[in-house]
């Protein structure tokens, strides 16, 4: 069974604009290594900040990287928010 996996938006950004740790991340999401949880409001922002200027994008190219988000992930609802405390490093493990 693939690891459940949730990622923070900014995580997200830099995995499908940039290469490294983030890109991983969302390529072991595709080849079902881990499966991403995402709720309404993580596409939201994810929308959201990828319309900033300093990136650049029209909606035309957001919408097939967020269509691809939903492809690959599975959508959940969050019942209970939880404030972090600690930020935590991505590690990609074999």
């Amino acid at each position: 069974m693939a690891r459940r996996v949730v990622l923070d938006t900014n995580i997200l950004i830099s995995g499908y604009l940039w290469k490294g740790l983030p890109r991983q991340a969302i390529e072991k999401v595709r080849h079902k290594e881990w499966t991403l949880l995402v709720s309404k409001d993580t596409v939201a922002e994810l929308i959201r900040v990828l319309a900033y200027r300093k990136f650049g994008l029209s909606p035309e190219e957001i919408h097939p990287i967020v269509e691809d988000l939903l492809q690959i992930s599975e959508t959940v609802e969050v019942t209970t928010k939880v404030a972090a405390s600690k930020l935590i490093s991505l590690t990609i493990c074999s």
